[in-house]
This record gives structure tokens, C-alpha cells and sequence, in this order.
């Protein structure tokens, strides 16, 4: 069961894909609340026409949003636990940082609501790849047979 995954998914694995799949939605109202200021901002750094900077940016989400669900996908689906190890990298990372982003938004750089989506966003995500840690899903990852009833 270590690669293609089972019909019968633990718990564990369930919550991490409505956690992080709900992590990846919130990315996407963040990235419509910060719009303005991330196209001005960019406009100033890079010294391109609004369209060039949009465009920049619907590039870089799409494929930011390509990459988690694939992560997602070949995690939750395919237990693959490469995926896992990545997703863990990824959202470790993101939680680690997330403190130096306090000072954007006293000094303006970032709004309240735009850094309040993504503190949601990284919470999910951290939920979400605990999920992936737990004992059922650990046996999972590793192809053995789970006891389903473990975590009801």
C-alpha cells in the first residue's frame, strides 16, 4: 500500500486533506486581499507596468497552488511519504518565518487583514501536516494494515 494508497484512508489522513485543502483556499482570499498592495509594492521594486506584475503574480500563485496540490495530492492520496517529508519542510518553514512578518505590518508593508489570512492560512497548514505525524497515519505511510477505529 505504499504507493496508490487504500480506499479505507485513516482519520488522520482524512483531517490533514480537509485541513490543508482549506489552507489552500484561505491562500487564495489572501492573495485577493493583498492584491493592491503587492502589485504597488512590485510596481516600485521591479519597475513594470501593472499588467506585467499581475501577470507576475498569477504566475507565481498558480504554480505556488500547483505545487501544494500535487504535495497534497501524492500525500493524501498516494501516501507517499516523500510528499509528507516536504509538506513538513515547507509548512515548518513557513511557520518558523511567520514571526519576522510582525514588523510589515506595524510599519505598513503588509495590512492587518492580509496578515490575519495568511496566521490562519500557516495554522491550517501546521494542523494539517501534524495530521500527517499521528500513529495511524505513520503506519499508513508505511504500507501497513491501519486500525480504523482507532481515533473514532
Amino acid at each position: 500500500m505504499a504507493m496508490g494508497g487504500s480506499s479505507m484512508r485513516p482519520k488522520s489522513i482524512l483531517l490533514f486533506e480537509r485541513l490543508y485543502l482549506s489552507s489552500v483556499a484561505i491562500s487564495l482570499l489572501e492573495v485577493a486581499i493583498s492584491w493592491k498592495g503587492s502589485v504597488a509594492l512590485l510596481q516600485v521594486a521591479l519597475d513594470l507596468s501593472v499588467t506585467a506584475i499581475s501577470l507576475i503574480i498569477i504566475a507565481v500563485f498558480a504554480i505556488s497552488t500547483a505545487i501544494s496540490l500535487a504535495l497534497w495530492y501524492f500525500a493524501a492520496r498516494r501516501s507517499a511519504n516523500i510528499a509528507r517529508w516536504i509538506l513538513a519542510i515547507f509548512v515548518g518553514w513557513s511557520a518558523v518565518t511567520w514571526p519576522f512578518s510582525i514588523p510589515r505590518v506595524i510599519t505598513g508593508l503588509i495590512s492587518p487583514l492580509a496578515w490575519s489570512t495568511n496566521s490562519v492560512q500557516i495554522g491550517l497548514a501546521t494542523a494539517a501536516v501534524v495530521m500527517l505525524f499521528r500513529a495511524d497515519a505513520r503506519t499508513w505511510f508505511k504500507g501497513e494494515s491501519v486500525d480504523l477505529t482507532v481515533f473514532r
